[in-house]
């Protein structure tokens, strides 16, 4: 199977299509450069709360490209109140709650909406962190960990996407829509 990406800065580009083998296009999510109906499945993972990006007119470009009962899935940070300096340094202009991303969904013409939140678990280290340990304004807190700390981390992710029920909050929304 094929797997395409878009990335707006050469360098990123360049650097995405050696690290994913995938072929990368120049371009914006608000403009796609792919064809109508081009796809049958489409990710936008901590897209659409881009500065550079207009949410919706990037919801009717990903539904322009996906094929009839195409899939899209989308990752969004979760709550405005979260915003951080992280926000800010990784150039992050919007936060959502599901239901704000599900009715962007429907309005962007999808069917079938689910939205839920996810990383509930890590939640509360989410608002240690960047509320209350704020440290420097001028960087993020995405770095890389010690392999002990990242190990337990994706531990408490893997037992979450485990349980039977999804957490009622979480620092991302996770949705998936079809076009009709």
């Amino acid at each position: 199977m094929a797997r395409f990406g878009v990335e707006w800065d050469q360098t990123a580009a360049l650097r995405a299509r050696e690290k994913s083998a995938a072929s990368i296009a120049r371009g914006s999510v608000n403009a796609l450069p792919f064809c109508d109906a081009a796809f049958a499945t489409a990710v936008s993972a901590d897209v659409l709360c881009h500065a550079a990006v207009e949410p919706l007119a990037a919801l009717a470009e990903l539904h322009r490209v996906l094929r009839p009962q195409g899939r899209l899935v989308v990752n969004v940070p979760a709550y405005q109140w979260l915003a951080s300096a992280h926000d800010r340094r990784v150039r992050n202009a919007r936060r959502f709650t599901a239901s704000s991303i599900a009715a962007l969904l429907r309005q962007a013409g999808f069917c079938r909406v689910r939205a839920r939140y996810w990383n509930g678990l890590l939640l509360p280290l989410m608002i240690v962190q960047r509320k209350i340990l704020t440290g420097d304004d001028s960087v993020s807190d995405v770095a890389a960990f010690p392999p002990w700390q990242d190990a337990s981390l994706y531990a408490m992710t893997a037992f979450e996407r485990r349980l039977p029920f999804p957490l009622p909050a979480g620092g991302s929304v996770l949705a998936i829509a079809e076009k009709a």
